[in-house]
């Protein structure tokens, strides 16, 4: 087959990018320590506050507490469902907590690498590593890609 002529020649697919970790290694560790930390905010306390929880349970079945009414199954599952969902909440506020210390840093080392949130969200998506983070930068609504390191 024949081309016809003026149309336009198919462009090669653009490469793909190379990873993160190979080409601005400072930002991609500056990542993975506050992926770590993300994922290590508060994991210390699920087992003294479930045991705390579980132990108050004991101590009304057994009658070492003397509150009858809270004699109860429905009590005794309702107290674990809600000694979990504390977990889940103080667990979610110490990731924003340990996001908001380290976020100054990740927007300066970002802009000194000449990217944008959008870039680095796309060079580190499916690395495992940097789940965390990621989720993070996503919900950043006040993430400025024109940020301006002063």
């Amino acid at each position: 087959m024949s081309e016809e002529p003026g149309s336009p020649e198919p462009t090669p697919a653009e490469p793909p990018a190379r990873p993160l970790r190979e080409t601005h290694e400072r930002l991609y560790g500056a990542l993975l320590s506050v992926s770590e930390e993300l994922s290590d905010a508060g994991s210390a306390l699920f087992f003294p506050l479930m045991l705390a929880a579980a132990a108050f349970c004991l101590a009304l079945h057994l009658r070492w507490l003397e509150i009858e009414p809270l004699r109860s199954i429905w009590f005794y599952v309702l107290l674990l469902v809600g000694a979990f969902f504390a977990f889940g909440v103080t667990c979610e506020g110490l990731e924003k907590a340990v996001y908001r210390r380290r976020r100054s840093e990740l927007f300066r080392l970002i802009h000194q690498a000449g990217l944008d949130r959008y870039t680095v969200l796309a060079r580190i998506v499916g690395d495992a590593g940097l789940k965390d983070v990621a989720e993070k930068l996503k919900q950043d609504d006040r993430f400025n890609d024109t940020f301006q390191v002063s």
